[in-house]
């Protein structure tokens, strides 16, 4: 009976011993095996300008540069008032190093789908207002096609444009065109994210 006894408490003995053995493991395991700490992604400044390519007369991408933004605004006419606008703000530097010939390239988009177009229109007939903090600036296009309104450095809008680029400020555009009925376009281009964009256009 005694040796029975002794036999029973050596089992629960070396049952505890084995017990606390797999504890042991367990919890080591637990520790060596930690789920992975995940790092968030930097997040890259948010921007709404590009870098484009010019093409070629085959509609090939050429290696000559320039930055396009797209931004929104509104227009008003005699029909409606505030409606929705979509503008095109392109950066354009002349490859033929006559650094007059760089511009400023404005597509206007009416509704967010309808280009503005501006063939046989004097241009004249369309005023460029500019506020870039508390300095504004009145001009007239420097010249107008089916797609695009045009600013060249040797006119006196660009120089501040560009400046106002370069310095990160807001800058806000109203556009009058009163060849037959006033169209009035307002909006405003910001340069957040184009210096994180490599270009070669600067103020002299």
């Amino acid at each position: 009976m005694e040796r029975m006894v002794k036999k029973i408490l050596a089992f629960i003995f070396l049952s505890g011993c084995a017990a606390l053995c797999l504890l042991g493991c367990s919890r080591e395991k637990e520790s060596k095996y930690q789920a992975p700490v995940t790092i968030a992604p930097t997040k890259k400044p948010k921007t709404s300008w590009e870098k484009a390519y010019y093409v070629d007369d085959f509609g090939d991408s050429t290696s000559e540069s320039y930055l396009r933004g797209k931004f929104k605004g509104s227009f008003s006419n005699f029909i409606t008032t505030n409606s929705n606008l979509t503008v095109y703000f392109c950066v354009d530097n002349d490859y033929s190093r006559k650094r007059d010939s760089d511009s400023f390239r404005i597509k206007l988009l009416e509704y967010d789908d309808y280009l503005v177009n501006f063939k046989g229109i004097n241009p004249y007939d369309v005023t460029i207002k500019v506020k870039i903090g508390e300095r504004k600036y009145t001009a007239n296009a420097s010249r107008l096609d089916e797609n695009y309104i045009y600013i060249y450095r040797e006119d006196g809008l660009f120089v501040p444009v560009l400046w106002g680029l370069e310095t990160g400020k807001e800058i806000r555009f109203v556009i009058e065109e009163s060849a037959y009925t006033t169209s009035t376009y307002r909006f405003s281009v910001d340069s957040s994210g184009l210096d994180g964009i490599e270009h070669s256009w600067g103020v002299d």
